[in-house]
């Protein structure tokens, strides 16, 4: 909780201090997925303090985000999406329902490994391999 706490705590500092309409986070993240690794953390403007501040925080948050697949917030996330959302979400699938537009539009699709025990030849699709007869031997 502390870590979180300190996370927000610098973030909040930066926000207020240096970077209050964030377009030199935008900056950042945007150089990071251009690839553009000579772009100036912060600008030219910048004064030192803040781009120390700025860089604390973009490194803070960083590492929390390494840091919580090993929480038990993780834990809660994927619980919840895993076990609440698909176990208890029981909408029926009804005939002409989303549900069922969904399952008919998903069986199309090809199975592309080659699974001898399931017949797959790259060609046939989910549905296909899910109504054939099984071979004498498996059943």
């Amino acid at each position: 909780m502390l870590v979180f706490l300190g996370v927000f705590g610098i973030a909040w500092l930066t926000f207020i201090f240096v970077d209050t309409d964030f377009a030199a986070t935008r900056s950042f993240v945007q150089s990071l997925i251009i690839f553009d690794l000579d772009a100036p953390l912060g600008g030219e403007s910048m004064s030192a303090a803040g781009k120390l501040l700025l860089a604390l925080e973009i490194l803070s948050a960083v590492l929390v985000l390494a840091y919580i697949p090993m929480t038990h917030m993780s834990h809660f996330f994927i619980k919840w999406f895993t076990y609440h959302m698909i176990r208890w979400d029981d909408e029926p699938n009804t005939i002409g329902s989303e549900i069922e537009k969904q399952i008919i539009e998903n069986v199309q699709y090809p199975v592309t490994w080659a699974a001898p025990h399931i017949n797959a030849d790259g060609k046939k699709n989910w549905l296909d391999i899910a109504t054939e007869d099984m071979p004498e031997g498996d059943k």
